[in-house]
């Protein structure tokens, strides 16, 4: 079976002031949503000059046959509400992951068939979740993020099942194969 996308179009976004933005030249385009199937989630190193970051990269693949592309820094909350929720995403389902200001931060929310996903992990339920700890240099978030980042295996497992059965391509390497300066617009300043 060949697969209907000749050419991909790639929309790669942050989540910036209560949307998704992305550029486009000098130009910034904000939508509130995007929407598609799962066919890779993961995560990223990114080498800068002072330091090195960890991004999850998500990746849809619209109904309009362009993929949507998100990038978050892991140490940021809008990682850590799609964190929340990846174990109740189904990969069979579309998704749309929709921004919003939550006082002064941007946070994420993922719905499926017209719901949002609730938190799997919840104070009164962390399943094996570990606690920030608490430092002289504030708070240290090590062991809930390395957590999160090894709860993506099943679902990324799943995805790779599917995207097999669709023939669908590597998603894995269209993301990691851009330039990181196209990814990412906005280094945090002071990186």
């Amino acid at each position: 079976m060949e697969h209907p996308i000749q050419i991909a179009t790639y929309y790669n976004y942050q989540a910036k002031d209560g949307a998704l933005v992305r550029k486009d030249g000098d130009t910034e385009i904000r939508v509130a949503a995007i929407s598609g199937r799962l066919v890779y989630i993961g995560i990223r190193k990114a080498i800068l000059p002072k330091v090195e970051l960890e991004f999850l990269d998500i990746r849809l693949l619209g109904s309009d046959n362009v993929y949507y592309c998100l990038s978050l820094n892991v140490e940021y909350s809008p990682a850590s509400n799609i964190f929340n929720v990846v174990p109740c995403i189904n990969p069979n389902t579309p998704l749309m992951i929709k921004a919003f200001k939550d006082k002064e931060y941007t946070a994420l929310c993922v719905f499926q068939e017209g719901k949002a996903l609730k938190y799997a992990y919840t104070k009164d339920d962390p399943k094996g979740k570990p606690d920030w700890i608490s430092t002289r240099k504030g708070w240290d978030r090590t062991d809930e993020i390395t957590f999160f980042i090894n709860s993506l295996e099943p679902l990324a497992a799943k995805i790779t099942e599917i995207n097999k059965a669709t023939q669908e391509p590597s998603a894995k390497s269209a993301i990691s194969d851009l330039p990181i300066d196209e990814l990412f617009n906005d280094v945090p300043p002071g990186w």
